[in-house]
């Protein structure tokens, strides 16, 4: 299987070793990743809270884009996902609104047709390639490292009832392949804060507690699937560590933790130019 990848916005601005990794383990795993030049911002919650019905052009656009290269549309960020795999489901399923965005789409030489799916990394990792087949690849199992995960909101808000805990089950599934000891806690759960990052005091209030109760279950690393979560929480974690020096806590994406028990070392991940307090990791998987 092929898949069309929106990296985004967050992604190609903030992090582009995210991208870098993902795609080092697909590779691996025998999944396929085109790029694409002309996709644009999907406009998260700014352009729809403005106007609803221009975000879901702006996104019909990118799908279009899908469609037309016959693949599904693979996204790295979350919000992305959730964004774009709203639109996708509100355009297949509402005739009026399909016929009103297809119409201003025309003057842009589109058409949406509901022919392609949305997919994130969690989705082609359990769905496509299988946790049977990953654990094909683990060449050097992370015993010693203890993480806790963290799946974040735009992924939970897809989940079709309450009680689907396919994503997080699934993020918890691949942890325990690579051999890494998932840790349960009580903020499993939460959210990172990204959505009130403009109300500072908050936010940190949000990633504070958090880091501080992993701090008393001796965490090496909180491991996340989305570049909100990931940057909130290592803002927080290099806050926190100007006033205590004894937390050795990093915030790593899922690829880098399968691409470690892969075999890979942390500067085929390029690991060492974006995680904090690396050493700690370093110690723990024996490099």
């Amino acid at each position: 299987m092929e898949y069309l990848l929106f990296p985004g916005c967050k992604v190609l601005t903030a992090d582009p070793y995210f991208e870098y990794s993902t795609k080092l383990i697909l590779k691996e795993l025998k999944v396929s990743v085109l790029d694409e030049q002309n996709f644009s911002c999907c406009g998260p919650t700014l352009v729809s809270s403005l106007d609803t019905t221009s975000g879901i052009i702006l996104n019909a656009r990118n799908i279009c884009i899908g469609e037309e290269r016959n693949k599904p549309i693979f996204t790295l960020c979350s919000w992305c996902f959730k964004t774009l795999n709203n639109a996708n489901n509100l355009l297949k399923n509402n005739s009026k609104l399909r016929n009103n965005v297809n119409s201003i789409l025309k003057n842009f030489g589109k058409e949406f047709k509901g022919s392609t799916e949305i997919k994130n990394l969690l989705q082609i990792l359990t769905e496509f390639v299988g946790l049977e087949e990953i654990k094909k690849y683990v060449k050097k199992p992370l015993n010693d490292l203890k993480v806790v995960s963290f799946l974040g909101c735009h992924l939970r808000s897809q989940l079709k009832d309450i009680f689907d805990f396919s994503y997080i089950s699934g993020l918890d599934k691949i942890i325990e392949i690579t051999g890494a000891q998932n840790i349960n806690y009580k903020d499993k759960y939460s959210c990172c804060g990204g959505l009130v990052s403009c109300l500072s005091e908050i936010e940190t209030k949000f990633n504070y507690n958090i880091i501080e109760s992993l701090k008393k279950l001796d965490v090496d690393a909180i491991i996340v699937n989305c570049p909100y979560c990931f940057n909130r929480f290592n803002k927080a974690i290099n806050d926190l560590k100007e006033n205590d020096g004894r937390i050795q806590i990093s915030t790593i994406y899922l690829p880098d933790l399968i691409g470690l028990a892969m075999g890979y070392n942390p500067q085929d991940l390029a690991l060492n130019e974006r995680i904090n307090q690396l050493n700690g990791i370093l110690n723990k998987v024996n490099v």
